[in-house]
């Protein structure tokens, strides 16, 4: 079995409105559609050139072999890789459907490209990606599926300050790990010292606090002393006023 299913990362084959269902034999195994310049392996096994292409050139990201994505034989691209012709003519022969809704139109697989440029109903994607798409799904086409946008790196919140063009995204993020690690690593030690700032501050602060209220309680106390004096010397004096008071009152 294959290792990759449909992945929309890689290149893919014709994923089209078909009037019958095609047959499997026909599929690439790698995106799981009727091929696209369809070739076939020394083993046997059938794919589009671009999706096998792609698989390849993972591989030698890895530093591994060639292999068959089916049965993992091993592989040479000048010697083992052949064009499938016979199947690339029975594929283009398919009869589909316009992808534009409410066009009547079906045809031939290779009639499309001469049908599109001719249907009313459809207009071309205005980033010149080879899509014709009706008016009302050109905003949402441009902004999450067309190959020509340019899109932010996903780890644009790390320092990754790049504008991909969505085709080219998955190649991006595999060749920039090490880029990507490098900015992690520095936004982990900009928190750390952040961090640590923070944690100065505090005790800075409650030293500030800690002395303050310290302060205080002294002042209160040598004050509390003078303020029981002053008492005292008032009770005092009104009791020897109520004394001569009552004296001359009784006397």
């Amino acid at each position: 079995m294959a290792e990759v299913g449909r992945n929309h990362s890689f290149p893919s084959g014709y994923d089209e409105d078909y009037v019958n269902p095609p047959d499997e034999d026909l599929h690439c195994v790698i995106c799981q559609l009727p091929s696209k310049e369809p070739v076939l392996t020394s083993c046997g096994h059938r794919f589009c050139k671009q999706c096998l292409e792609e698989y390849f050139r993972r591989q030698e990201l890895k530093g591994g072999p060639l292999t068959c994505p089916t049965d993992r034989q091993v592989l040479k691209r000048n010697k083992d890789i052949f064009p499938d012709r016979a199947t690339e003519r029975k594929i283009l022969s398919l009869l589909i459907k316009c992808p534009s809704e409410g066009c009547g139109w079906s045809g031939e697989l290779r009639a499309k490209e001469n049908h599109l440029t001719s249907c009313q109903l459809l207009i071309a994607c205005p980033n010149k990606c080879g899509f014709r798409i009706s008016q009302e799904m050109i905003a949402n086409h441009v902004e999450n599926n067309c190959p020509k946008s340019e899109v932010p790196c996903p780890y644009v919140w790390i320092g990754c300050n790049s504008e991909i063009l969505r085709e080219n995204l998955a190649t991006h993020l595999q060749c920039e790990t090490r880029h990507h690690l490098d900015l992690a690593c520095r936004k982990l030690k900009r928190v750390d010292v952040l961090q640590n700032q923070l944690l100065e501050r505090v005790d800075t602060l409650q030293t500030e606090i800690n002395a303050k209220v310290d302060t205080n309680h002294k002042t209160v106390e040598k004050e509390l002393p003078t303020n029981s004096n002053d008492f005292f010397c008032c009770c005092c004096c009104f009791l020897v006023v109520f004394v001569a008071v009552v004296a001359v009152f009784f006397y």
